[in-house]
């Protein structure tokens, strides 16, 4: 500021800028004497005599400046709106400023000046008024009124009944149940050991589904590699004794055993066997899932032998499962939790939500995972969206020339295996048998996060 005054001092004009001058300089010098009671008393005459001095000044100073573009940033008090504050007590008076000159590519080229000066003669701007677009036709407002086939609506889980732990499907009737299984250790095992088991459970398959002709029951075994050890980590927790939880050591060893869990199960794996398998090792769980469900159509299947559905379904299943406990395999009824969570990782294999490490993405699946209830029956069936919808974060995207489904962001393809020429041998796909050199089994072979799906349908066989 004190540049300005300086100019104005030595353009010519002579009596104002020394004037402005020496007001600014005797007002320098009375923030640097200490404040005295008279100056307290006279500071409301201060106050008037300074906002109108400065505020004159300022405007005197605005019309003389040779420079229109020139912005200057006051005070609010220098324009009228405040009051000036005391000499001596908080910032330095006359004014603080900002002076900015605006660089040469701020300032308008040809053609802006040019619409410019159309504007200002009432022209519009040049091509403004051609669109260069077709008029719309009546396919074109027809197409407004379609809907685009959704994935998700063509899911059938509608909602889980915590009553039947079962899941209701979208015919209203119709429900599934949902199993675990814990899968048979074929690792060093002979063939002979293999066939006992493969026939074992062939006859508990055979006499746990009535054959019909119509709506037979369905079972679907669904199988994967997971990297997550959560289950594991849980199984580990409640295996420490109550005298033991919660001790400084016990924790310590959890988190570092947890850490080493997350080690080994690194995308890519983490060396090569080249002695036993001839694959890439990587840390990871197979889990395998069964359901099963069969559809009533109408009122007289839905009441078949004077039972409900879900009385059927009951029947069936714990007919299956002692069959499976007598060859060896375990089954687990999931729950709603259980089958959310599933889910959950499959349709939102790496959201990025909450960030796009595994961290955040772990974080994802605890804060998104299915509500726990204090009470039973808290969580309400009818919510507004059924437990296929609640099950997506983002929107699936379908790609028909590579034949893909995306789901956040990463392409899943759906491989169809049918019409074989020979019955597949004792552990032809999740069998550990010798392949040449290696004993390893199909499954590993397969790319990482692949999952199995195998459907068999008790039919007649007359």
């Amino acid at each position: 500021m004190m540049d300005i005054w300086q100019q104005e001092a030595g353009d010519g004009g002579g009596a104002a800028g020394r004037n402005a001058g020496r007001q600014l300089l005797d007002a320098r010098q009375s923030l640097r004497r200490p404040l005295t009671d008279a100056d307290v008393q006279a500071a409301p005459v201060e106050q008037m005599r300074y906002t109108r001095t400065a505020r004159n000044e300022v405007h005197r100073q605005f019309q003389r400046l040779p420079n229109p573009d020139l912005v200057m940033y006051v005070y609010p008090h220098l324009a009228g709106t405040d009051p000036v504050p005391v000499p001596g007590y908080t910032t330095v008076f006359p004014l603080y400023q900002r002076i900015h000159n605006p660089a040469s590519d701020e300032q308008p080229d040809s053609w802006q000046r040019h619409v410019e000066a159309l504007r200002q003669a009432g022209i519009p701007e040049p091509g403004s008024a051609v669109h260069g677009r077709k008029p719309a036709t009546l396919a074109d407002e027809q197409a407004l009124y379609d809907v685009a086939p959704s994935f998700v609506e063509l899911l059938p889980w509608v909602e889980f009944m915590p009553e039947s732990k079962s899941m209701l499907l979208e015919d209203g009737q119709s429900v599934a149940a949902f199993f675990e299984l814990v899968p048979l250790g074929t690792e060093g095992r002979e063939p002979g050991w293999l066939a006992h088991a493969r026939d074992a459970l062939e006859n508990a398959l055979q006499d746990s589904f009535d054959e019909l002709d119509e709506n037979p029951w369905v079972l679907q075994l669904y199988a994967q590699d997971e990297p997550s050890f959560d289950q594991y980590m849980q199984t580990l927790r409640d295996y420490v004794q109550p005298r033991a939880r919660g001790s400084a050591f016990t924790e310590f060893y959890l988190r570092f055993f947890g850490h080493h869990m997350r080690a080994v199960a690194k995308p890519g794996g983490l060396f090569e066997d080249t002695v036993v398998t001839r694959l890439r090792w990587r840390g990871q769980t197979r889990r395998v899932r069964m359901v099963v469900y069969r559809r009533a159509s109408g009122q007289g299947q839905a009441n078949r032998r004077g039972q409900t559905p879900e009385q059927m379904l009951g029947i069936v299943c714990d007919r299956l499962c002692g069959g499976l406990a007598n060859a060896g395999i375990q089954a687990r009824r999931m729950v709603a939790a259980d089958v959310h969570d599933w889910l959950l990782r499959w349709f939102n294999p790496r959201p990025t939500l909450l960030g796009p490490g595994a961290e955040d993405r772990e974080r994802f699946y605890s804060l998104a995972r299915y509500p726990d209830e204090t009470e039973a029956g808290e969580i309400e069936l009818a919510s507004g969206r059924d437990f296929s919808q609640r099950l997506f974060f983002g929107q699936p995207r379908s790609d028909v020339a590579q034949g893909a489904w995306y789901f956040d962001g990463m392409p899943h393809r759906v491989l169809i295996t049918d019409r074989l020429r020979m019955p597949p041998g004792t552990g032809h796909l999740t069998g550990e048998t010798r392949k040449g050199d290696a004993i390893n089994t199909l499954f590993d072979q397969m790319p990482e996060d692949t999952l199995m799906c195998l459907t068999m349908v008790a039919t007649p066989q007359d």
